[in-house]
């Protein structure tokens, strides 16, 4: 939700962390990745009749080392329930996700996705939509502007508008506490421990 470049998240991170034989614990997976509990219609036609899109996100990130052709693979998930019928899809996900039925249907829904990333955006954008894009470290007022292009192309492809919008309002948080005065190493350190969380500011026509 806080990535952008080449990937679109932070796929960097976990092949290191697999490499360096690190666990992976993914924080907020239905939220974070995508507001999975209330699905766009479109996320929901991309993902059935195999999974609901919450079954989908969990058996994703179990099949991870299937899907990612460096093998990586996160190693824990956490779900923040805030009834208990917000468990049903992952457990259901949980019991199904070993066999190789489970396995067929994961690569059914993945490349439909990958299909339709290229029909909304097309395959040279697909493949370089990243290229030549700063983000906060290379900005010089923290501006996101990778993951703002990210944003967008989720919007395009899945039509979670209201998660990009809950995404961008982090950014815009990030910018109003921004002293335009200050060096930014000064107003990263001011940011506390919220930035490396989700790092950068939100575009603003009068600076960037």
């Amino acid at each position: 939700a806080s990535g952008d470049g080449e990937f679109g998240g932070n796929l960097e991170n976990v092949r290191l962390a697999n490499e360096k034989d690190m666990g992976v614990f993914i924080i907020s997976a239905y939220d974070k990745g995508g507001r999975l509990y209330a699905p766009s219609n479109k996320l929901r036609d991309l993902t059935l009749p195999e999974f609901e899109p919450m079954e989908y996100g969990s058996m994703w990130l179990w099949h991870h080392s299937r899907l990612d052709e460096a093998g990586s693979q996160p190693h824990t998930i956490v779900c923040g329930a805030a009834r208990p019928s917000d468990l049903d899809q992952p457990i259901y996900a949980a019991l199904n996700t070993q066999t190789d039925e489970t396995a067929t249907k994961v690569d059914a829904v993945a490349a439909r996705i990958r299909m339709t990333k290229v029909e909304e955006l097309g395959e040279d954008w697909v493949k370089n939509w990243h290229a030549g894009v700063p983000n906060c470290s290379d900005a010089e007022q923290g501006t996101q502007i990778g993951n703002m292009v990210w944003l967008s192309n989720a919007i395009k492809v899945f039509g979670i508008l209201d998660f990009a919008k809950d995404r961008y309002a982090t950014l815009e948080n990030n910018a109003a506490k921004w002293d335009y005065s200050k060096s930014k190493e000064d107003n990263v350190k001011a940011m506390g421990p919220g930035w490396p969380w989700m790092p950068g500011c939100a575009y603003d026509e009068s600076r960037d």
